[in-house]
This record gives structure tokens, sequence and C-alpha cells, in this order.
């Protein structure tokens, strides 16, 4: 059966023309109350949905219903989220609902905020019909309607139908109004503002708007700025009939118009109306054209475009497209990507008959279809035809499906999800959805609320616990706040933890009221040094939310190094081993506190030999260093070795931050000359008798006797004679011949020199002291310890002088002799 050209006219249960979305005869006219066409009663009632409709009530979803009317028949057709909290409806009134009736049936504007609150109606007209179809808001707080005149609404009438398009800004003044046509019927039914500047209507006409016509209707596509200036019209048709009843500009400078032909637009038909979705670019170049039917009719009304590059199809068929008919005509939505091709179809119905007149895509992934159901299709039907809305997510997967209406006529023609939760349709009710019927049909405008999970950090982000000491814990919070629509609640659950981080279990939230939220702690607490992460779903009515817990683990960490040891040291001085402690924390402490240094006491253990000294406290901040030096001083030759203990509080070696104690042996060896001479030190030098005047020589030796090593230094092992000393009563008789102060003496060699004895009078034994004063035992070079020689001899006199005092002594004591027998 043909569809008809001419604004909707009832008759229920026949082929659709979109105008209206209602079935229609060519010689019927809306029906309207008797003599109300010049006193028609302004009734726009802003009374939530549950205080008049059982069925809104037990949705709770629903956040309010405003239903406008008059006595006359208002048909509410388009609806237009402006993404700032708005939502606008346009549509038609035979009464006066924003200003007097010019006659016959006006176009109107209604604006409403979020919450449902009626800001300002606008209604425009001529003598003759003018209808409203579509409505957009580009989002800089204008709004665009598009309809159709019998009249002059924006220049004079072509003849018969023309299409029009009217500009308002946020306040609802008119800024201006244009209007194309030819002497044939020429119909506006969408309307698409870029939010570029630019807007663009599609309809269908019976004459030539971009092109020949190529036979009965053919779909036009007209792009205006925003200033109204004509930029380019588009024609597009075949031999059958073609119709746009929708229009999408995607933002990114295309545009795609959908419909029903009957002939092969983007393909062979399919038998009957095929639906068709045909794309342009900016400038108006056809760049692809896509056909979708059975061999039953298959209308596309709506269109959307998701600004992500893909773009979706609605309407209804009597066939099969997205999966088998359930009876009657089912509601479809096609999904094809910016290329043109077809990424899924599906498919939803009852027995009866269902069918969908609009899409909206969202900016969060998610599309929503609108229309009308005999059926149940979210609930049990409240009698006759129920308007119903069912989302989708981006995959083609069916989320939910709500339905609203009275036990008369309720059909949904607008839907537009404005981001922010909040998904509104609008139509038309026979019944009393948002308050008491004014008379005949009233327009209506429903807002849905969904919930929309936001968290914070926000999903696919990271909730940073940043750098922790190991051992101690550091909490952050994580929050869920219902980002949705008005009226919307949202249910949730906060996940488990586990490893280094907590609570171990999950904990429920909501129901969170629009705007609420709640939070729970977590806890990190790192066992060891490191980067810990753990993935984390929050869940909820609206969908999860995954994210990462992070932290890391840091802490002070020691690490104790033997520089080096004492090594060879000579006897009388002193040397050092060192010990180099670190805290080899990676850098992350600071900010951490004291509590992050490295702190303990590196000192010698007791019993160590005294020749080592030295010991402190240990407390050093993030990647310091310090270095600890023991004194070694030998008082003996060989090897010694001493503990050093480093008893640390914390910042144990494996990164735990625990205590630890660590023994480093540290060592030294006590090297040096060893003095030895032919006569042992001490010891006596005789030069015997010597006749007075005459001299005496004895030659000692002085040799070292060291076999230390010396690590290639001579220094560490030659003993210097440094001084030579004679000391005694007769020192002056006594001499030294051969010895040179300084004189160093290496390992295994000697020094010799002489000593004299001059023999002086008076006659009798002659002593003195020899002292050797050397470096033993002191620093190379310096004074040391000494060594004393006893120096004897005896000074006699000449030979003959020594006869007569030999005689006389023995005659001398041969007298005593006789002398003691006598006696």
């Amino acid at each position: 059966m043909p569809l008809t050209k001419y604004p909707p006219t009832v008759e229920w249960g026949t082929p659709l023309d979109r105008t209206a979305g209602v079935r229609v005869k060519q010689d019927q006219t809306m029906p309207r109350a008797a003599g109300s066409r010049a006193t028609l009663l302004v009734a726009i009632l802003a009374t939530v949905l549950s205080a008049t409709a059982t069925q809104a009530a037990a949705d709770p979803m629903l956040a309010w219903v405003r239903q406008v009317g008059t006595s006359a028949d208002d048909l509410g057709m388009g609806v237009s989220a402006d993404g700032l909290g708005n939502v606008y409806i346009s549509g038609y009134t035979y009464g006066s609902l924003g200003g007097p009736n010019a006659g016959g049936a006006d176009a109107f504007l209604t604006k409403y905020n979020a919450a449902g609150t009626l800001l300002w109606s606008r209604q425009v007209g001529t003598s003759a019909n003018d209808y409203a179809y579509g409505v957009s808001a580009d989002g800089l707080g204008n709004v665009y309607v598009s309809g159709s005149t019998w009249g002059s609404l924006g220049s004079p009438n072509a003849g018969s139908n023309d299409a029009f398009l009217t500009k308002y800004n946020a306040a609802g003044t008119l800024l201006w109004s244009r209007q194309v046509g030819t002497s044939a019927d020429d119909l506006g039914m969408s309307v698409s503002a870029d939010g570029l500047g630019n807007v663009y209507i599609s309809g269908y006409t019976y004459g030539s708007l971009g092109g020949p016509n190529a036979g009965s209707y053919d779909a036009f596509l007209t792009k205006y700025d925003a200033a109204g200036t004509f930029l380019w019209s588009r024609q597009i048709g075949t031999s059958g009939d073609d119709r746009s009843l929708g229009v999408s500009a995607d933002g990114l400078g295309n545009v795609y118009i959908s419909g029903l032909t009957t002939g092969s637009l983007g393909g062979p038909n399919a038998g009957a109306y095929d639906a068709f979705l045909t794309k342009y670019d900016a400038a108006g170049t056809l760049l692809w054209s896509r056909q979708v039917g059975a061999s039953a009719s298959d209308i596309s009304y709506g269109v959307s475009a998701d600004g992500l590059g893909n773009v979706y199809i609605s309407g209804y068929t009597g066939g099969s497209l997205g999966g088998p008919n359930a009876g009657s005509y089912d509601a479809f939505l096609t999904k094809y990507n910016a290329a043109g091709t077809l990424l899924w179809s599906r498919q939803v119905g009852t027995s009866a008959s269902d069918e969908s007149y609009v899409v909206s895509a969202d900016s969060l992934g998610n599309i929503y279809i609108s229309g009308r159901t005999d059926g149940s299709l979210g609930g049990p039907n409240a009698g006759g035809i129920d308007a119903f809305l069912t989302k989708y997510n981006a995959a083609g997967t069916l989320l939910w499906s709500r339905q609203v209406g009275t036990s008369g006529d309720d059909r949904s023609l607008g839907v537009s999800a404005d981001g922010l939760g909040n998904i509104y349709i609008s139509g038309y009710t026979q019944g009393s959805l948002g308050g008491a019927n004014a008379g005949g049909y009233d327009a209506f405008l429903a807002s849905y609320g969904e919930p929309i999970l936001a968290t914070s950090p926000a999903g696919g982000g990271t909730l940073q616990f940043g750098y922790v000491l190991v051992g101690q814990t550091a909490t952050r919070s994580l929050s869920a706040t219902n980002n949705g629509g008005v009226g919307s609640q949202l249910n949730g659950t906060f996940p488990a933890a586990s490893g280094e981080f907590a609570p171990g279990a999950t904990s429920a939230f909501g129901p969170l009221a629009r705007g609420a939220g709640a939070s729970r702690n977590y806890t990190y607490t790192p066992a060891a040094r490191g980067a810990d992460s753990l993935s984390v779903t929050v869940t909820s009515d609206d969908g999860n939310s995954t994210l990462a817990l992070s932290g890391t683990g840091v802490a002070p960490q020691q690490q104790t190094t033997l520089l080096s040891n004492a090594g060879l040291v000579r006897i009388g001085t002193s040397g050092a081993a060192q010990i180099r402690v670190t805290n080899a924390g990676d850098g992350n402490l600071s900010g951490l506190g004291a509590v992050s240094n490295l702190r303990g006491d590196i000192a010698l253990l007791a019993g160590s030999p005294p020749e080592f000294t030295g010991g402190t406290a240990v407390n050093l901040a993030d990647g310091a260093s310090q270095t600890y030096t023991y004194t070694y001083t030998p008082t003996a030759h060989g090897p010694q070795q001493a503990t050093v203990r480093a008893d640390f509080l914390n910042g144990s070696s494996d990164g735990a931050n625990l205590p630890e104690i660590l023994d480093v042996i540290i060592s030294g060896q006590g090297v040096g000359p060893v003095f030895d001479s032919s006569t042992p030190p001490g010891g006596t030098i005789d030069f015997g008798a010597v006749i007075l005047g005459g001299n005496a020589l004895r030659q000692l030796a002085v040799s070292n006797a060291s076999t230390d090593p010396n690590g290639g230094n001579p220094a560490l092992t030659n003993l210097t004679l440094l001084a030579a000393e004679l000391s005694g009563p007769d020192a002056a008789l006594f001499s030294l011949i051969g010895f040179s102060a300084g004189t160093v003496i290496g390992q295994g060699a000697a020094s010799f020199f002489d000593i004299s004895f001059s023999a002086l009078g008076p006659v009798g034994a002659k002593s003195a002291v020899l002292t050797l004063t050397t470096d033993e035992g002191a620093p190379f070079g310096e004074q040391g310890a000494t060594f004393a020689f006893n120096l004897t001899g005896l000074s006699v006199p000449e030979p003959a002088t020594m006869g007569l005092l030999l005689g006389g002594l023995a005659s001398l004591a041969r007298r005593q002799w006789r002398r003691a027998r006598a006696a």
C-alpha cells in the first residue's frame, strides 16, 4: 500500500507515514475537539508520572513525564537534548501551546530543563497547516526545527507543501526561518546540527530540489550555515518511492540520511519497501549508499552517527533483518562503520506490531531506539499501543527495554540521549502519562535516568599508593559516584583486594542518587622492595570499572663493603682499615622522614686486639654512603685481625627492611726493621791492655735482621742508624771510625764501623758506653729504639817499666809471706 504524501491523519493499523508515526489516509483530517480552533486552552502539565500512571511508578528508571496539550490535538514529534542540561521537543498543535493558533495545525517547540521544568514554549504557523517534525540542538545554545508548511513561514510558498527550517536561540527567540520547496510536495522530515555551525534537513520531494526528480518521491538533503544561508541541496531517488525520514551529522564533516525506497538506491530491492542509508561529505558529495531489506516491507525512520565513525539506523521490518520475525512488524537496529560496512543488525519484537521510529547514539557507546508496540517489549502492555525504549551497547547487545503507556494510544516518535545519563523520549498520548489529558492527543516528554558509574580513579586508571616503606602501611580511597541522569540510582560493589593490598573482602554500596558517591579505603603494606600492582573491578548496575591498585615498596637497604684492610704497617706507625656502608634505597625515600634512614651501629666486636680502634653510629639518608675507618697501630711483628660488627636496626640487605647483623673481618700486619749486631746490645767490647800512648781498634757490625714483607716499600723494613753517642768516665779515650749518622740498612744488609781506644794515663782500667740510636719501632727515619754497648780497656806502661814494677811487686809479696809465717 502506498504511503501518503500528506502529514498525518489518523487511521490506525495501516501502513505507516513517518510524519507522525501513525496510520494515515489521505482523505482524513486529524480529529480534534469540536469548536476548539478559536479558543484552545493551553494545558502544560508538569506532574511526574508516579502521580498519574501506575506503570511508570513501577519503573525505577523513569524520572519524570511531562504532558502538554490543549483541548485539541497536540502531537510531540521530535526531541533533542543539548548536552547542556536542556531538552527540546517539537511537534504540532491544533490549539495554542506557545502562542495563539494561526490556523489549522501550528508547529511548536518547547524547552525543559533536566528536572522537567518547562522553561518556555514557542508556536509558529500560518493560516494553513504547519507541521514540525524534527528538532536538533547544536550544543551551542541554539535549536533548529524542521517540518512542512502549506503557508509561508520563511518565504512565499512554492506550491503545496514546502519544507521549512527555523532557528531559535536558548531564550526561545526566533532568529530566522527558511522555506524551500517546489510546486509539488516537499516535506522536511528531519534536521541535524553538526556542532560546526552547519545544519542539515532531509525529507522527500515530488519535485526537483537538488536535481531532477527520478520519479515519484525523491529523498533530498539540504545544508545551511548558522546564519541560514543556503549552501547546497542534493536529491537522490529511483523511479519508485524514495523518502528520507532521518538525518544525522557526525561532527566530523559527514552527514547521513536514512529512509525507505521501493527501488534500488544502494543495492537491489529485496521486495516492497527497503531501508536505505546514504552518506555525504561536507561538500555534498555522495560517498556511498547502502540498502537493506527483506521480501516484506522494511522502513528506516531514524539514523544516528556516534561521532566515532559508526552510524546506526532503526526502523521496522515485516521480515527478518536481525533475527527471526516475532510476528507482524518488528523493530530493527543496524550498525555500519564509516566505510559503509554492515557490522551487525538486531531485531526485537513481539507477536504484535513493534515499530522503531527513532534512534540515538550517545557519547558513551550506547544506542537507544524508541517507537510503539502493541505487545509487551519492556513491561506489560497498558492497553492498546504503548511507547517503548530499548538500549543496546556498541556490540549490539540488548541491555534493557522499557515500556510506558496508558489504556489509550501512546507512541514515542523521538529519542535523545544527552550523554549525562538522561534519555528522553517524546511522542503523543490519548491518556494521562504525565498529567490529566487535556483533550484528544497530548504531547508528552518522558525522562529516563540511567546511573553512570564514575570511579576515582577512573576506569583504566590507577589508585596510586606511591612509595611506601616496607613494613609500613599506606591508605588510599577509591570512590564511586553516580554521574547519571535525574532520578537514577546506582548500586554496586567495591572489589576485594589481595596480596599486599587490603581489605580482602568485597563491600556493597548504594543506592546512590544522582551526584551521590561512596568511597572505600584500601591499604598497601609492602613486604619487600619493588613494584606491586593489582587489577580490581568495581561492579555496578551501570557496568564495571576496572582499575589498578599500584604501589612500590621501598626501604633503606644496607650495603656494607670492606674497602681496604690496614695491610702492612710499620711498627711505631698506624694504618687504617676502611668499611663503607651505603643506604642503597632506590632513590625514592625522600619525603618519608627519618624513619627511612638506615640506622644502627658499626663498631669493633668486644675482644678484638687493642691495636685496632674505631666505631660509631650509622644514620644514613637514602642513597648516602659513609666510610668508617678503623686504626691499626701494631706493636709487634706479624699479622692480626679484628671483627667489626655492623648492627643495623633496619634496612636488611634482602629488601625486607628488617634488622640485620653483619660481621666484617679487618686485618693488618706489623712489620719493621730488626736491629742486630756482631756484639749483642748490652754486651761488652773489650780492647784488652794497651800500652800507654797506644791505640786499639775493635769493629762493630750492625745488621737488619727483618724478614717481614714490605710490599715493595723498603721504608717499611729499612733500619736507619740515626746517631751514636759515647758516654761514661773514659768516653774521651774512645772514638768511632767510619760511622755515618743516617746510614740506612736494608733487610739482610749490615753496616760496619770501628771503635778506637786510646790508652792514655794514668795506668789502669778504662770504660765507656756506646749508644746507637735507630728508627726501629718508629716511623722510617725517626727516632726509635736505642742500643747500648759497654766499652772496656786497660792502659799499661812500657815493657821495661813493667819488669821493675813486676820485680818490686814480687819482692814485696815475699816479705809479706815471711811475716805471715813467723807470726
